[in-house]
């Protein structure tokens, strides 16, 4: 990863190196400006000629290697439409739980959530005002959790969460199961090696891992099992157990987005032939 992050970097410095032989090239047609000038100048000339060579050569293999690049992406479209569609998924059933708070009463009371609801999802949520000055969902959970709520519509879920039905609540996160499960598994039926572009993209791989692991896996669930074998039946452990739970389910919502807007960027951009744009999504 760190050699290809590099290739940018490298190819700009090949076409300044190209650049300033051809400026140096022009010098030829100017008389000495010192004794031995021309001599002088034959010997550095001959040095930049094999240098200029070498970054011709190296720029060349590097257009190369973005072209090869893009065109294996395009004969693996069909990795990242399945993946597109299994986080597609992910979001409906995301809709299916936000449907019932009030802030996004726009996504309707529906059994089935198709793309032209997400688009109205977005919208809420870039719409979303910041919360009023002094609201404070849980500093210490905020502070453990590494996740403020800043948002009106997040404020409006970590409300609702404190409020469902318990055994809702638990029964809408352990529905998550199956088509992170689906994920996971299209993820490592094609492997990296397949999904090598998507790894690439900047944040592709920690998108991934986040979504499939670290909130939903080990944090959110962890706490959803908290709520679920807690027998001290104390309402201020089961309100704790709800604020994270509620943070946690915020950032995987917020992730799960991300990596939707990642991929279908990435989609389009490749449908599009955007090759510039191509080199600049991915390392």
């Amino acid at each position: 990863m760190k050699k290809v992050m590099s290739f940018k970097k490298i190819f700009i410095f090949c076409i300044v190196i190209i650049a300033l032989y051809k400026i140096i090239m022009l010098l030829d047609t100017l008389p000495p400006m010192f004794l031995y000038g021309d001599i002088t100048y034959h010997i550095a000339e001959s040095i930049l000629y094999v240098i200029n060579q070498l970054a011709i050569g190296v720029a060349g293999a590097i257009i190369f290697y973005y072209l090869n690049s893009f065109y294996n992406t395009k004969l693996n479209m069909a990795l990242y439409y399945d993946l597109r569609k299994n986080i597609l998924f992910i979001l409906y059933h995301h809709m299916d739980i936000l449907k019932n708070v009030d802030y996004f009463k726009e996504l309707g009371d529906k059994t089935q959530f198709l793309w032209p609801d997400f688009i109205v999802l977005l919208s809420i949520i870039d719409k979303s005002l910041e919360v009023d000055d002094g609201y404070v969902y849980d500093k210490d959970a905020e502070s453990q959790s590494d996740y403020e709520i800043k948002y009106k519509y997040e404020q409006a879920v970590g409300e609702y969460l404190l409020q469902v039905n318990q055994s809702n609540l638990i029964h809408s996160i352990e529905q998550f199961n199956k088509p992170i499960d689906d994920l996971c598994a299209c993820i490592s039926s094609y492997g990296i090696n397949n999904l090598s572009s998507f790894y690439q993209l900047k944040g592709g791989k920690d998108i991934i891992d986040t979504v499939t692991s670290d909130f939903y896996c080990d944090d959110l669930i962890g706490y959803i099992d908290c709520l679920k074998y807690d027998d001290s039946e104390e309402k201020e452990n089961l309100i704790i157990f709800r604020k994270y739970i509620g943070l946690y389910y915020l950032q995987f919502l917020n992730e799960t987005i991300d990596f939707y807007n990642t991929i279908n960027e990435f989609i389009e951009t490749v449908e599009k032939n955007k090759i510039i744009k191509y080199t600049n999504l991915i390392y």
